[in-house]
């Protein structure tokens, strides 16, 4: 009788490792598309100079640095964005859970319009890489920095 005991404890304590390991592995999941999804709707609209779209995405501090970056755009780079014939695509890669609260994403981007320096009309870059600082507040990812990456690398821009 005992020995049914304590098999169907051992039972009970296997079953609940399996079950209570089978969810976090969905959560896992889900997180990582939810930040996936976030890093696309982002850099979509971010790349492509919707900052009002991508505003609706990001930290506080996010916020005022895209408010930066869309007061250095000129008339020139304007025309020049109209002129463009395709959207700037954005691919999100490697997504990396730091805590359940912080996540990093790469991030590849083609056909981006970049402007290196203020004052100066921006180029067009055929493929671009990025690494997207998220953080989780009030139980939504926002972004929190955009970092471009030269050769795998943060750049030193």
């Amino acid at each position: 009788m005992k020995f049914k005991y304590h098999f169907l404890i051992l039972f009970l304590l296997s079953l609940t490792a399996v079950l209570s390991c089978n969810k976090l592995r969905t959560n896992g999941n889900d997180e990582t598309e939810t930040i996936k999804s976030v890093v696309s709707d982002f850099s979509y609209s971010y790349f492509n100079y919707r900052f009002n779209d991508a505003v609706k995405l990001c930290t506080e501090d996010m916020k005022k640095t895209i408010s930066y970056v869309a007061t250095n755009i000129n008339e020139e780079d304007i025309t020049s964005l109209r002129d463009k014939e395709t959207a700037a695509t954005c691919e999100a890669g490697d997504i990396v859970l730091v805590n359940d609260s912080c996540a990093e994403a790469e991030c590849v981007v083609n056909d981006y319009y970049v402007k290196e320096n203020i004052g100066e009309t921006g180029k067009i870059t055929n493929k671009s890489e990025c690494r997207i600082m998220l953080i989780k507040n009030n139980g939504k990812w926002r972004v929190k920095k955009v970092i471009p990456l030269r050769n795998g690398k943060p750049s030193r821009d």
